[in-house]
């Protein structure tokens, strides 16, 4: 990165800044009121991703006490814009940012020849979005072990680099770029730099080809920065800086760097933290190159301090390094591992294996002894992360963590660990250790759970639901175990209070089979994925008015229930109201406790959630002479939809009220008659067109025939759809 960068796979192009001497003499302080003011928005909802170094820290490496609110501070204040565009600090643990004065970054590089790297210049752990723009790439250290020392190549003693990388992208026409985007490729660099004589954070922008493409550089500096530099066939600049504290090399695990790319809607922030202390950032607008447009690659790592330098670390050291990925929203981006890079400085570390953990990547690198870690499936299916089939090499003394990832229907059961185990215990995921001096084998145990459901589903008059006994646990509807082994046993327990409940029957699907529906308890196998249900049945009284009623289930060829019968039930549907004297029809129904009804007339439908008690009203038929009823009924169309109308005549007093059912050929509808003069009574109803032509059919629903339900008092009325 910083002094250097890389063209195609295997080309090296280097840059950056000048030497630890010339940077200090060099720097100019540039006073606040002189930076351009870039208004940020008052708020912004970017989550702070960092990954605080957590884990396991060597004694060797500093890991100072951290207040208990600091963690929570650091991810408000890194969640607030500053004021303007310009170099801030926030000391712990104030919630403001205080305007800092700006530094000028050096504008000479040292060329420097390509030397052999062991990580960096092309070869680097990288965080891969699949497609989601990058918001912010956080990148910390999980655990730093065997660390001592550290020497730049260079500039010597305690002199690195902490950097956040972009993929190289397209070139782009911006005010900043001389409005051309014909060079090859644009690439930004969010960078810290140290050395026992001062830090710095800032930005660093390269137009890749610029110089080659156009003879020459951009005049427009990014804001308040020193001016475009050729470099080769390039052109680079460089942000204000902000200073920072030297950092010495034993508290790298103290230390996180995060790039933003149109943070707040409007800027492109570096964001330096330091456990337990105070925060920098360096803020200016994000239409340089319009990385916001297009980074979906980050790489993050610790460096030579610039120019193409290598970070030489003590022979047995082991960096655990984290990059997390939010979207421009702040929400995690699930990133992949891949192998690649673009800066030119280096370390002396050798790369190992790499993991994904939700919205980070995590990979170690070493220079000291490793062992073989070898990762695999015992049983079931799934996958393990990092894949080690045949072994891959882990710095002794670094952190392990090992996930798994069950496949669709199945569920991770334990690990199998042999030279070391599990921080957590066999059945913690992941499965985390300290490498030991000896190979170890992690493996993990994939099964495929039963699920057991109730029926119903629900007991909402209930205390306690009712469940299933089984697997050395109890389960309620929908929840599953996977802890049930070849053969189990499985008992149904009634809901609390029991009362109004019995067991009905067991059924089961997929893998399971048990070895009777009925028998509670029951004996069940399992081979593979699959569920068992206990159905309860409740009790269901039924009450009739006038009791020579009966009720029937579905309809009257079923079985019928008479006033005052009690069954237990499962299957509810329908009831139909059956057998009622001459002179009466169904006045309502009524459902009590577990139960509810839905419909009117005959019919009504009942569902259940527990006992209850399903009541027939009937009410006295009000015609005086059946014989003389006349129906009466006309149809017209209107636009899309339809009007059936017409009269019912009978002798009676009460005929307001009663029944007519209208068949149209494709549904029927239910109205009832009003009153009107002279015995006769109007009816009306409309309902959408359907093709044509057809008969309307209106019949009076007698209320006084003793089985039958439509009476020869019928109309028919001729509709021609056009």
């Amino acid at each position: 990165m910083l002094a250097s960068i890389r063209l195609g796979r295997r080309q090296l192009v280097i840059f950056l800044l000048l030497s630890v001497v010339l940077l200090i003499q060099s720097a100019q302080l540039v006073p606040l009121s002189t930076q351009s003011m870039l208004t940020a928005s008052k708020s912004t909802n970017r989550s702070d991703s960092m990954v605080e170094s957590a884990t396991v820290i060597s004694t060797s490496t500093s890991n100072q006490s951290i207040p208990a609110g600091w963690r929570s501070w650091r991810a408000h204040i890194a969640s607030i814009p500053a004021p303007q565009a310009g170099c801030f600090a926030a000391a712990y643990p104030s919630t403001v940012w205080q305007p800092t004065q700006c530094r000028t970054v050096p504008s000479s590089l040292r060329l420097l020849a390509s030397a052999p790297s062991n990580v960096g210049n092309g070869h680097d752990e990288v965080a891969q979005s699949s497609g989601t723009l990058i918001g912010s790439s956080t990148g910390s250290f999980q655990s730093v072990v065997g660390l001592t020392s550290e020497t730049d190549s260079s500039l010597g003693a305690n002199a690195f680099s902490l950097q956040v990388n972009s993929q190289f992208f397209p070139g782009v026409s911006t005010t900043y770029t001389g409005q051309k985007s014909g060079y090859e490729h644009s690439w930004e660099q969010f960078v810290f730099t140290n050395d026992p004589s001062g830090s710095q954070i800032f930005i660093q922008y390269w137009l890749i080809g610029y110089q080659s493409t156009y003879g020459g550089c951009p005049s427009t500096p990014p804001p308040n920065g020193n001016g475009w530099y050729s470099y080769g066939n390039n052109c680079y600049a460089n942000s204000p800086s902000t200073a920072v504290p030297a950092q010495a090399i034993s508290n790298l695990a103290n230390l996180a760097l995060t790039g933003y790319a149109n943070f707040a809607g409007s800027n492109d922030e570096t964001l330096f933290c330091i456990s337990g202390g105070n925060c920098y950032k360096v803020v200016i607008t994000d239409g340089v190159v319009n990385l916001y447009k297009y980074w979906l690659d980050s790489e993050f790592n610790v460096f030579g301090y610039c120019c193409a330098s290598t970070a030489n670390f003590n022979s047995g050291t082991a960096i655990t390094v984290a990059n997390t990925l939010d979207d421009q929203s702040g929400n995690a981006i699930a990133p992949s591992c891949v192998v690649d890079g673009w800066t030119g400085e280096t370390n002396n570390l050798n790369l190992e294996a790499c993991s994904t953990n939700g919205g980070q990547i995590l990979f170690t690198e070493s220079n000291g002894p490793t062992q073989v870690l070898t990762t695999g499936v015992d049983a079931g299916q799934g996958t393990v992360s990092p894949s080690c089939p045949v072994g891959c090499g882990e710095p002794v003394g670094s952190m392990v963590s090992v996930t798994a990832t069950p496949s669709s229907g199945w569920q991770f059961s334990s690990w199998s660990v042999t030279g070391s185990s599990c921080s957590g215990g066999s059945s913690s995921d992941p499965c985390t250790f300290t490498m030991p001096n000896n190979a170890v084998t992690v493996s993990a145990t994939f099964i495929q759970p039963v699920t057991f459901n109730t029926e119903p589903a629900s007991f909402p008059y209930a205390s306690s639901p009712g469940s299933i006994s089984a697997c050395s646990g109890t389960f309620t509807n929908g929840q599953s175990s996977s802890a049930c082994g070849s053969s189990f046993s499985a008992t149904a327990n009634l809901p609390s209070p029991s009362t109004g409940w019995q067991f009905d029957q067991w059924t089961w699907t997929g893998g399971v089979s048990c070895t009777s529906n009925t028998a509670n308890p029951t004996s069940c196998t399992f081979t593979s994925q699959g569920s068992l249900t206990a159905t309860f049945a409740a009790l269901v009284t039924f009450t009739v008015s006038p009791a020579s009623a009966v009720i029937g289930w579905g309809s009257c060829a079923g079985p019928n229930e008479a006033n005052g019968d009690s069954i237990y039930a499962t299957n509810f549907g329908p009831v139909t109201a059956c057998y009622y004297p001459a002179g009466y029809s169904v006045s309502s129904w009524a459902c009590s406790s577990g139960l509810s009804c839905a419909g009117s007339g005959d019919l009504t439908s009942v569902s259940f959630t527990g006992p209850g008690t399903i009541t027939l009203t009937l009410k006295t038929g009000s015609l005086t002479n059946p014989a003389s009823t006349m129906l009466t009924a006309s149809a017209t169309q209107s636009g899309s939809s339809f009007t059936v109308s017409g009269t019912l005549t009978a002798a009676g007093s009460g005929v307001s009220g009663e029944t007519i059912v209208l068949v149209f050929g494709w549904s029927t509808s239910i109205v009832t008659v009003t009153t009107a003069s002279g015995g006769a009574y109007m009816y009306t109803a409309t309902a959408p067109t359907s093709a044509g032509p057809y008969n309307v059919d209106a019949f009076f629903l007698g209320d006084y025939g003793a089985t039958t339900q439509y009476l020869p008092s019928k109309a028919t009325a001729m509709l021609t759809v056009t």
